[in-house]
């Protein structure tokens, strides 16, 4: 029973119904979401906030990295550089050879992250906070987070470096921050289509797509390929934009950092938490969070 229901949602998921099954899901979470209002009700954003948060409802996303605190910056760059160096010092991970490697996995799984650890920490800051909640209206739910390491296979593109979208939600936001220069398309730059674009082409029950399946929906000079050098952020309404990347030529890599937000509640079953507390949580923390 619970598969044949995973299985109808996951079609729902690609169909204009989808936003009726929000609706509907945050009827019986009435409570939760007048707390998530009344929190952040009390935030004043600054107009710098204001206006990359209209731009980002305009286009489906926008460049944040002035917006970050830089020290936490710093210090995500730091700790992605040793999970980095761990990863590749292990021949296991130098052997398989995959798109790309997550390097977070074990440690989020076993609840190794906590709230003050750099790569939950830095989703959590109150500039990323400012944001999302303008996008939102709401606090909105922190879901996960990746630190991915992207290598060139010699393979046809497939999986991530396909066109899709993210189907876990019905308004995906992503954080995403380059932890290497990527400033040519041999580095396997995160390109997508903006919102307007992309809306054209807007459902499909095909989870990816090549370059020749999309162009018979939109045009590909279209596409906007993110260029820039490492530490650059940017945020990107996933489950709006058709976007791909990890299109790296040989002898290229790419690290990078990426969060995960979505409002709640989640529509798919809760997974356990996995990010350990350390006391000090703010309340906005914890509503991020999922608790109470």
């Amino acid at each position: 029973m619970a598969t044949t229901l995973q299985r109808i949602r996951w079609n729902l998921m690609r169909t204009p119904l989808a936003p009726v099954l929000k609706a509907a899901s945050r009827i019986g979470n009435r409570r939760d979401i007048l707390d998530r209002k009344r929190l952040a009700a009390a935030l004043s954003p600054d107009p710098t906030t204001i206006a990359a948060a209209k731009r980002f409802e305009r286009e489906g996303y926008v460049e944040v990295t002035e917006l970050l605190d830089p020290a936490l910056l710093q210090r995500l760059a730091v700790a992605s550089e040793k999970k980095n160096s761990e990863a590749q010092a292990q021949a296991s991970e130098m052997s398989n050879k995959t798109i790309w490697k997550s390097l977070l996995e074990q440690d989020f799984l076993a609840g190794r992250l906590a709230t003050d650890d750099p790569f939950v920490g830095f989703a959590m800051q109150p500039a990323v906070i400012a944001v999302l909640v303008e996008i939102y209206g709401e606090i909105p739910r922190f879901d996960s987070v990746l630190l991915t390491r992207s290598i060139y296979d010699g393979k046809p593109p497939s999986y991530s470096q396909l066109w899709h979208r993210d189907y876990d939600d019905t308004k995906v936001v992503k954080l995403f921050v380059y932890l290497t220069d990527v400033v040519e398309r041999a580095d396997g730059p995160f390109t997508f289509f903006p919102g307007p674009a992309s809306d054209r082409a807007r459902y499909s029950r095909r989870s990816h797509r090549t370059d020749q399946a999309l162009a018979t929906k939109i045009d590909l000079s279209e596409a906007r390929s993110i260029t820039s050098p490492r530490l650059s952020a940017f945020l990107v309404e996933t489950s709006r934009c058709l976007h791909m990347g990890s299109r790296l030529d040989e002898g290229h890599e790419r690290l990078m950092y990426t969060a995960t937000f979505f409002a709640a509640p989640r529509l798919y079953p809760e997974p356990a938490l996995r990010i350990s507390l350390t006391g000090r949580e703010s309340a906005i923390e914890r509503s991020m969070l999922g608790l109470d």
